[in-house]
Parts: C-alpha cells; structure tokens; sequence
C-alpha cells in the first residue's frame, strides 16, 4: 500500500469484524485515497494517514491524509467498541488540521496529536 515515494507502518489493529486499520507517515503525493475522505492531498514533508480495509484485505474501505506543511506521523491506532477509529501520533506543522481540538495552536517544536474518525 502506498505511492510514489516512500511510506512507513506504525500501527495496526483490528475490529471485531476482521476489518483491518493501520497507519504511519507517507511522502508520497499519490498516496491512494477514498472518496470523501478528512484530507485528501498531500501537504508535503511527510503527512501521517489512516487505513481501513476490509477482512481479506482486498479493499480499500476508507484511507486519508492527515498532515499540514512540516513533519508529520501516526503512530499508532485503536478501534472502539462503536466502531470508531483512532490514530495518535506527532506534527511539526503549525498548520495541521484541527477541528474540535482541545488545543487550537500549535505549541513548540514537535506536538502529540489525536484523531477520531466515525466511519460506517
């Protein structure tokens, strides 16, 4: 899975149906993404995203960027009881997307991040 350029894995998990959810860091402009997605290019400097596929990991069910113009990775990913869908990790980017955020600037050098996204 992945583009052009280079991405990593950082996180793994699965739901109760089999669905499996990863994510990590992409430098890569033509990373696949679903339609209707949270971000759907590419910021540069490396954007984390976020992964699901289905049980047999034959389909892509939904993938998007998550990143503003600096450094930026997830690192790690839980499911909910509800179905939601987690990722945490770190931005350099003092435009990273916020929306609802506990914290609506960002602070130093490097910040901790979380996201939830309410799939279907």
């Amino acid at each position: 899975m992945g583009g052009r350029f280079g991405e990593g894995v950082e996180g793994v998990a699965v739901d109760p149906a089999g669905n499996v959810y990863f994510c990590g860091a992409t430098y890569s402009a033509d990373f696949p993404v679903t339609p209707e997605v949270f971000q759907a290019n590419y910021r540069g400097n490396g954007d984390a995203y976020a992964i699901k596929l289905s049980a047999d990991c034959r389909k892509l069910l939904y993938a998007t960027y998550l990143g503003g113009s600096a450094a930026d990775a997830s690192r790690t990913v839980a499911i909910d009881s509800k179905g939601n869908f987690f990722v945490a990790g770190n931005t350099q980017s003092k435009d990273w997307p916020i929306f609802r955020a506990l914290q609506q600037v960002h602070s130093g050098h490097a910040d901790g991040v979380v996201g939830k996204f309410f799939l279907k």
